[in-house]
C-alpha cells in the first residue's frame, strides 16, 4: 500500500510538473537556468518527488515538443498556401507568409527556408508519382498511342480533367514530355515481348 501510495504521488506530482512547465516555458530555446527563474518559486517545481535530473530531463523533453509542435504548424502554414507548388521560390512565398504568427515561431531564416525546401520536394515527388499512377490508371494508353497529331490531342482528353493533370500545370512541357516518354517506353516494352516471343523453343 505504501508503495503505491509513493507511485501514486510521483505519477501525479509529474503530470504536476509537466502542466508547469506549459504554463511558464514557452519558447524551445529556453535554457535550463532560465527555466529555473521561471518556476523555482512555485511549489510544482519544489516537490520531492521528483529528482533534479527527472525535472532537468522533462525540461528537455518539454523542449523538444515545443520545437516539434512549431514545425509542425510552419508546415501546416505551408500546406494552407495555395500558391505553392513544385516551381515556388522561397523568395516569393516568404512575402505571402511573412505576417503569419507560425513563420513568426522559426526564428532562422536559414530554418524557414530549409523546411519550405523540403516540403516543395515533398510536394513535387507527390505530384510526379500522383502522374505516374494516372498514367498507369489510363487504359486508352497505349503502346500503340501517337505521341503527335489529332489521335495525341484525343488520348490528352482523356487525362486533362484529372487533378493529377492539372497538379503539373506549373511544368506543362516537362509534363508533355513524361507522357510521350511513358508511350515509348511501352512500346519498347511491347517490341522486346514480340522479339521474345518470335524467338524458337527448344
Amino acid at each position: 500500500m505504501l508503495r503505491d501510495r509513493e507511485r501514486l504521488q510521483q505519477d501525479e506530482a509529474l503530470q504536476m510538473y509537466k502542466a508547469l512547465l506549459t504554463e511558464k516555458i514557452h519558447h524551445p530555446q529556453t535554457t535550463w537556468s532560465e527555466a529555473k527563474e521561471k518556476i523555482s518559486k512555485d511549489k510544482r517545481y519544489k516537490t520531492n518527488s521528483l529528482s533534479r535530473e527527472e525535472k532537468e530531463r522533462l525540461f528537455l523533453e518539454h523542449l523538444k515538443d515545443l520545437e516539434g509542435n512549431k514545425q509542425r504548424g510552419f508546415r501546416q502554414l505551408l500546406t494552407e498556401t495555395d500558391k505553392i507548388n513544385i516551381t515556388s521560390k522561397w523568395e516569393d512565398i516568404r512575402e505571402l507568409i511573412k505576417d503569419d504568427e507560425r513563420y513568426k515561431r522559426i526564428p532562422k531564416e536559414r530554418h524557414r527556408e530549409a523546411m519550405f525546401n523540403r516540403y516543395r520536394k515533398d510536394i513535387e515527388k507527390r505530384a510526379l508519382d500522383d502522374f505516374h499512377s494516372l498514367l498507369r490508371d489510363t487504359p486508352q494508353i497505349t503502346a500503340a498511342s501517337k505521341t503527335l497529331g489529332e489521335e495525341y490531342e484525343m488520348l490528352l482528353d482523356y487525362i486533362r480533367g484529372d487533378k493529377r493533370y492539372k497538379a503539373l500545370e506549373c511544368i506543362s512541357k516537362e509534363r508533355e514530355n513524361m507522357i510521350k516518354d511513358y508511350i515509348h517506353k511501352l512500346k519498347e516494352f511491347a517490341d522486346r515481348q514480340k522479339r521474345r516471343d518470335k524467338e524458337p523453343t527448344e
